[in-house]
């Protein structure tokens, strides 16, 4: 049987996220919301909203 490089790659991304975000989740801050379990779009602009609602003029979007 030939194997479908695409479900190759999503089985090998996944025993990588569950070997490794038990590992790092603690690491980061709470306002990191991208690719992470439980966040979104939405949570990140909700951030952010909070971030102008608190008085700041500016709030940056940054990813490594």
């Amino acid at each position: 049987h030939p194997v479908i490089p695409a479900v190759v790659g999503r089985v090998i991304r996944q025993a990588v996220a569950q070997a490794a975000i038990p590992v790092h989740e603690p690491k980061f801050s709470d306002g990191s919301c991208g690719f992470r379990p439980g966040g979104s779009a939405h949570r990140s602009l909700h951030g952010a909203q909070e971030i102008i609602n608190d008085g700041y003029r500016y709030c940056m979007d940054l990813g490594l």
